[in-house]
C-alpha cells in the first residue's frame, strides 16, 4: 500500500504511482493486487523491474525524475532517460498533462469524472502531488482536462497523470488524508512517489 511504502521510508508524503499488472500468485488477472509495475521502473538510477529481458528502445510513456530533481513527462526509451540521468521513472499512459508549459489535454470530458492521481512541477523545482477522490456523490471525481486545470492554476510546468480509481491515495505525516475508493479501503500498488 501507499502508505507502508512512505512509512518504510520514513517519508512525510506519499502518492500511488504508475501502471501494473494485476494479478495473483496464482496468475489471476484483475485480482486488485497490484503485483507488478507496468513497463519498467527506475530507483536510484537503476533499473529495477523487469529484472530480466530489458529493452532499452521500448517506447513507454513515463513520469521521471533526474538527479537534477527535474520532473520529465512524455515517451521516452529507457536509453533516452539513462542519458538524461534519471533518478527515479515509472510508466503510467497517456495522454500527459503537460509538457513544457504546454496543455496536452483539449476535450474537456476526457476520460469522464474519476479519482485522479498526478504529479507536477512548477518551474522553480517544486513539486506538487495531486489526488482528487471520486466515484462518490458528494465527490464524483475529476476529467483529466480538470487535473490539467488544477496544475496549470498551481503554476506547474510538466505533468503527467499516474493511476487514478481505486489506487488514488495520498499518505501524510502518517494518515491517509483522502478517501480511496476501492471497497476495502487503501488499495496495493505496486509503485509509488513519496
Amino acid at each position: 500500500k501507499t502508505s507502508e511504502m512512505a512509512e518504510e521510508h520514513n517519508a512525510i508524503a506519499a502518492i500511488n504511482g504508475g501502471s501494473f499488472v494485476d494479478k495473483s500468485s496464482d496468475g489471476t488477472l484483475y485480482a486488485g493486487t497490484g503485483a507488478e509495475p507496468g513497463g519498467f521502473v527506475i530507483s536510484g538510477g537503476r533499473v529495477i523491474y523487469p529484472t530480466t529481458n530489458i529493452n532499452k528502445n521500448n517506447v513507454e510513456n513515463v513520469i521521471a525524475f533526474t538527479k537534477g530533481g527535474q520532473l520529465i513527462v512524455g515517451d521516452h526509451t529507457l536509453e533516452e532517460l539513462q542519458k538524461l540521468n534519471v533518478q527515479e521513472a515509472m510508466c503510467f499512459r497517456r495522454p500527459n498533462i503537460i509538457i513544457n508549459g504546454v496543455r496536452q489535454i483539449k476535450n474537456k470530458a476526457e476520460e469522464g469524472l474519476n479519482p485522479r492521481t498526478a504529479v507536477g512541477q512548477k518551474a522553480d523545482g517544486t513539486i506538487i502531488f495531486l489526488v482528487i477522490d471520486g466515484r462518490k456523490i458528494t465527490a464524483p471525481g475529476a476529467s483529466l482536462y480538470d487535473v490539467q486545470e488544477i496544475m496549470m492554476e498551481r503554476g506547474a510546468i510538466n505533468a503527467g497523470a499516474l493511476d487514478g480509481g481505486y489506487s488514488s491515495t495520498m499518505y501524510y505525516k502518517g494518515n491517509v488524508i483522502n478517501s480511496p475508493n476501492a471497497w476495502d479501503g487503501e488499495r496495493t500498488v505496486a509503485t509509488a512517489f513519496y
